[in-house]
């Protein structure tokens, strides 16, 4: 009996230090796993705060990163788009548009109001006369003038109203010194219709001869 009371009683000894060993050890894991745990979540919190403070404005406004744009923000950013989008539009809708015109199948002018040679070459010496009484002849000024003239004929030409009328002027402007010139023009045009007028001007130093063509446009 004194043999079975020790081998009991070792036994409960071993028995004993094998649980409290067992006991140890998933202490010690769980100690691990929770410093593990704890130094992840330092970690994240540590990376989240670097993150955001690179993603700070650099004008020194600092928003939280949870901060969102509140309807009256995003409506009001909704309308301005709108209103460009509206102001483009609106600006292209107001662009004339081309106007068609019906043909009036007229093969000549109206009564009065054909070409008429006599009162264009009227005004052609009057307008002569007017720019060039006080001129002289130089080289530089002359071809300048010219052109000159040559507006200023043709303006003076469609103040006659001739409707459906093209008016074309020519000016030649020299000198008188014992100069002469020549000027010849060739056209093909309808003699019903068209016609022309030459007017000629000259004073000490220089001379000019002007010619306007008008042309009937069908």
């Amino acid at each position: 009996m004194a043999s079975v009371s020790k081998l009991t009683e070792e036994s409960l000894d071993r028995f004993n230090e094998m649980a409290n060993s067992s006991v140890s050890y998933p202490t010690r894991k769980m100690s691990n796993r929770a410093s593990s745990v704890s130094s992840h979540e330092s970690s994240m919190t540590a990376t989240t705060q670097r993150t955001f403070q690179r993603r700070e404005p650099r004008g020194g406004l600092k928003f939280s990163p949870l901060k969102r744009f509140s309807m009256a923000a995003l409506s009001t950013i909704m309308s301005r788009r709108m209103s460009f989008a509206g102001m483009s539009q609106s600006s292209k809708g107001k662009q004339p548009k081309p106007v068609k015109q019906e043909n009036t199948y007229k093969m000549g002018p109206d009564d009065g109001t054909k070409f008429s040679p006599v009162k264009v070459e009227s005004v052609m010496n009057l307008v002569l006369q007017q720019y060039l009484e006080n001129e002289s002849y130089t080289p530089g000024t002359s071809r300048n003038l010219a052109t000159v003239l040559a507006d200023v004929i043709k303006n003076r030409v469609k103040e006659l109203n001739y409707s459906r009328y093209k008016i074309v002027s020519h000016v030649y402007i020299g000198q008188t010194d014992n100069n002469t010139l020549e000027v010849a023009s060739r056209c093909l045009w309808d003699q019903g219709n068209d016609s022309f007028a030459t007017a000629t001007y000259t004073n000490e130093t220089l001379f000019a001869v002007a010619t306007v063509y008008g042309v009937y446009f069908e």
